[in-house]
């Protein structure tokens, strides 16, 4: 009997009606939220009728429809842990000549800076270091609201910054609260998208996209590190280096 009412439930949801949506953003928040169920973030035994009507396209009661979808997602967030553990950046070994060759062809072209001098390498460089400290910096947020997906504190950062001019897919925003908080964390946090945004040649606006970025400054991280070294092993400047690796 448990096997066909599971079967019943299955398909009562497979054949609902397909929801019609008042805008874009309340169509992508509700896919949003789907994705978390189907994940198993959130079990529909955990649903209130509320959640329920939601899910299964009836009109929401409140006011703010698009408020009712942001607190399933902030639901489903806090839900969908392990929330992610604290990391100790640890310097990568230096790379063989060969690997600095390659690894200097993927890194200019990965960053949107000119190397164009040693004072250039200095200041992308310490940026790359202060961006890995901002990625350490949103994790720690995320842990402190309870929240397992770290790219909805810098969606709302992104958002508080206004920087989703650049893009057409929209931000989900109003899920959680940066304006209660140390509010000169909040700004120097925002300055670091700014910068994070104008370093990097990838779109940024996820986690999953923060996970890609974050890759990238590792390697950018341990190239510059592999230039300095080697470069103050043969007695030249990193930038004089850099120009024999872009012409080998």
């Amino acid at each position: 009997q448990s096997g066909a009412r599971e079967g019943r439930e299955g398909s009562t949801r497979e054949s609902s009606p397909e929801r019609t949506y008042k805008s874009r953003e309340e169509k992508e928040m509700y896919v949003m939220y789907e994705a978390a169920l189907d994940g198993g973030h959130l079990k529909q035994s955990q649903r209130t009728p509320r959640e329920e009507a939601a899910v299964n396209g009836a009109s929401p009661k409140r006011d703010d429809p698009a408020q009712d979808i942001r607190d399933l997602i902030l639901k489903g967030a806090k839900t969908s842990g392990p929330f992610l553990a604290e990391e100790e950046w640890v310097e990568p070994p230096l790379l063989s000549p060969e690997l600095l060759m390659q690894r200097q062809f993927e890194v200019e072209n990965m960053l949107r800076w000119k190397l164009e001098d040693d004072s250039a390498i200095d200041k992308t460089n310490g940026a790359v270091g202060e961006l890995l400290d901002f990625m350490r910096d949103l994790k720690r947020l995320s842990r402190s609201l309870g929240i397992g997906n770290y790219g909805l504190v810098f969606q709302e950062l992104l958002s508080m910054s206004g920087g989703n001019g650049e893009s057409e897919e929209a931000l989900v925003t109003g899920v959680i609260d940066l304006k209660g908080g140390d509010q000169q964390a909040v700004r120097d946090m925002l300055a670091k998208v700014g910068t994070l945004r104008g370093l990097v040649r990838l779109k940024v606006q996820d986690g999953a996209d923060l996970e890609a970025a974050e890759k990238s400054l590792r390697e950018a991280r341990g190239f510059f590190s592999s230039l300095g070294a080697c470069a103050e092993g043969r007695g030249i400047a990193p930038f004089v280096l850099l120009q024999e690796l872009r012409t080998a």
